[in-house]
């Protein structure tokens, strides 16, 4: 799922309802194909338009991407740093503009935190979703042990 801001919500919000979850794979997005398969803590582009024409960038999830922005700043959602592999993703956290440079270490910086948060908070929701489903399964096992004929 995407947050969008208020500028590019009506112009963006055609293109996630045309791609269903299952369409939306991270390879339609050379940043995050590059991200993960080279281990990358970021990736930032402050002329996409540049970027494509030399084969740097592409996105073929969205076909409003020269309308919406030229510039991004991507940071992949994990509690891990260095040495990224794909299971230690849980997402991105992509800032998209169309007038904006990510020159300042700033935003990365803040990003990071905020990905940090992020995965830690999600972390969290999966190992509680887990410990109730291994309650249901004892609960469900207690049960039928409890039921069978002695």
């Amino acid at each position: 799922p995407a947050a969008r801001d208020g500028k590019s919500y009506k112009l963006r919000a055609s293109t996630d309802q045309k791609y269903s979850e299952r369409d939306r794979s991270y390879r339609y997005n050379s940043v995050f194909v590059e991200i993960l398969d080279k281990q990358l803590t970021h990736r930032i582009f402050n002329d996409i338009d540049v970027a494509e024409l030399n084969g740097e960038y592409s996105n073929n999830a969205n076909e409003h991407r020269r309308d919406s922005y030229n510039s991004c700043l991507v940071v992949p959602i994990s509690q891990k740093k260095q040495g990224l592999n794909k299971n230690d993703v849980l997402g991105f956290i992509c800032i998209d503009s169309k007038e904006a440079q990510f020159e300042d270490d700033y935003f990365l910086q803040l990003n990071f935190v905020i990905s940090t948060m992020i995965s830690i908070y999600m972390e969290n929701i999966l190992a509680k979703l887990y410990a109730q489903e291994l309650n249901i399964f004892e609960n469900e096992n207690t049960r039928k042990k409890e039921s069978e004929p002695l």
